[in-house]
C-alpha cells in the first residue's frame, strides 16, 4: 500500500461509528535509567525519570479510533478498586471517547506496566460477560442497523468464544 492509498483509508475513518469491547486496562509506562544491578539478584534497578499512565486495552482502541476521528464509545469493566477510579478519572480526560462502564466489585482493575522492554500484566479474573449484556442493553451505548468496530481483550482465564459470539448482536443492537 503506498502513502496516498493509507492517507485515504485514514480519512475515511472520520465520522465512523466504532464501539469498542473488553477488558478496560490501565497502562503505566514507566521510563528512566538503570542506575545499579541488585547484589541479591541479576536484576536491574531502575532511577525512574517520569511515567505516563493511560487506558489501555479496549480503552487503548478506543482512543486510537477517536484520534482518526471516529466516532468512539466504550463498553468496559473495571473493579471497584484504586486502579478502577484511576482507569474513570482517564476516561474522563477522553473527550473523544464516550464511556459505558461496568463496575464489578468481585473482579479487580487489570493494570499494565511497561519498563523498557518489559511487560507486567496484572490481570486475575474472567470479564462478568452477563454485567457488560447488561449494561449495552440499558444504556443502549451504539443503536445502529449496520457496521461496528469491535475489539476484544481478555485476560488467559477468559473463555473469549462467549463475548465473540455474542458480538455480531452487539454491533446491530436497538
Amino acid at each position: 500500500m503506498d502513502l496516498l492509498a493509507l492517507q485515504q483509508l485514514l480519512s475515511a475513518v472520520a465520522g465512523v461509528r466504532v464501539l469498542a469491547v473488553g477488558d478496560l486496562m490501565v497502562d503505566r509506562f514507566v521510563y528512566g535509567e538503570v542506575s545499579r544491578i541488585s547484589p541479591e539478584a541479576p536484576i536491574p534497578i531502575m532511577s525512574r525519570a517520569h511515567e505516563i499512565v493511560m487506558l489501555g486495552g479496549a480503552g487503548n482502541v478506543a482512543r486510537n479510533v477517536a484520534s482518526l476521528g471516529a466516532a468512539a464509545r466504550l463498553v468496559g469493566v473495571i473493579g471497584k478498586d484504586g486502579a478502577g477510579n484511576e482507569a474513570l478519572r482517564l476516561l474522563a480526560d477522553e473527550a473523544e471517547v464516550e464511556g459505558f462502564l461496568v463496575t464489578d466489585p468481585d473482579r479487580p482493575t487489570t493494570k499494565s506496566l511497561f519498563r523498557g522492554f518489559d511487560t507486567l500484566n496484572s490481570c486475575s479474573a474472567p470479564i462478568p460477560l452477563g454485567a457488560i449484556r447488561r449494561e449495552v442493553r440499558q444504556r443502549n451505548p451504539y443503536p445502529m442497523s449496520h457496521g461496528a468496530g469491535a475489539h476484544e481483550r481478555l485476560c488467559a482465564k477468559t473463555s473469549g468464544t462467549g463475548l465473540l459470539r455474542w458480538m455480531p448482536a452487539l454491533a446491530h443492537c436497538t
